[in-house]
């Protein structure tokens, strides 16, 4: 386990993935849909915590671009977030500076809203 992913995070995100309501087909991070989507904003160096929680029934591959993510003993860039309020936690050091895409892998889901840039400031 890297060093910089022991103790308490330095920003953490806790996230809802959900259906879009009203009707219309999409799939939101949080409540919000890509690109019209608010960027999770971190800075370099920061050890970051993401809780994502599955309001739908479906499993969501969520991938986190630029970066390896420890969840539990494994790294990983791609975890399966399961159907039915399933819940992953995942931890990475912000190491590598840019604009991210964080997406589900579902690539129907990507181009319904299911994203977020993760935003060095």
């Amino acid at each position: 386990m890297p060093q910089d992913l022991r103790g308490s995070p330095d920003r953490t995100f806790d996230l809802t993935l959900s259906p879009e309501m009203g009707g219309s087909y999409g799939w939101l991070v949080d409540g919000q849909s890509y690109p019209d989507a608010d960027p999770l904003q971190v800075q370099e160096g920061e050890h970051v915590r993401v809780r994502m929680t599955n309001r739908s029934p479906v499993i969501h591959p969520m991938h986190l671009h630029g970066h390896f993510f420890r969840v539990g003993d494994a790294m990983k860039d791609t975890v399966i977030v399961p159907g039915h309020m399933g819940s992953v936690t995942f931890d990475f050091v912000a190491d590598n500076p840019g604009d991210w895409l964080f997406h589900c892998h579902n690539l129907y889901h990507l181009e319904a809203g299911m994203a977020r840039v993760v935003e060095y400031v």
